[in-house]
């Protein structure tokens, strides 16, 4: 039975139709069946992860860091899991996430709030920051205030 509100595999129908790109000659390219191209494509299967994603995205010629990838990664979070995707879109403040997408000079990317704890430190005590603001994805901003006097002390220790 498809899957009506499917996103993904309209989606990458359009983009292979668009590259003009046949369902055998991609499948083949991408080494997967072509009927099971075709029920993806329809939303009869659900989207590959990752490294599936990788291989039809490089058939297509769509640099990872771009936004077109990013369509398809949130097109199959979608599919897969429309509740996990929502929730991933509201941790991002409503924006779409690539983990290739190139960041910001200042921005910085942590799996768990202990690595962007040490990470904030470590960016603050380099450029001898006064404080740390934490924007959360709800639009909170939280500043903590540095205290100059500890810090300097830190830094004579080391040396």
């Amino acid at each position: 039975m498809p899957n009506s509100t499917a996103v993904f595999g309209p989606l990458l129908r359009r983009k292979r139709t668009a590259s003009g790109i046949g369902v055998v000659e991609f499948a083949t390219a991408c080494k997967i069946d072509p009927g099971l191209l075709s029920r993806i494509e329809s939303g009869k299967r659900p989207p590959p992860q990752m490294p599936g994603l990788v291989t039809f995205a490089s058939q297509l010629k769509i640099p990872l860091d771009s936004e077109e990838f990013t369509e398809m990664l949130a097109a199959a979070d979608h599919d897969r899991n429309p509740a996990l995707h929502q929730m991933a879109l509201e941790m991002h403040g409503g924006k779409l996430w690539n983990p290739f997408a190139k960041r910001e000079k200042d921005e910085v990317s942590c799996s768990s709030l202990g690595e962007l704890v040490s990470k904030a430190a470590e960016q603050a005590i380099r450029v001898e920051a006064a404080a740390i603001t934490v924007h959360s994805p709800s639009g909170r901003a939280t500043t903590y205030r540095l205290d100059a006097k500890k810090s300097a002390s830190k830094k004579k220790e080391r040396k």
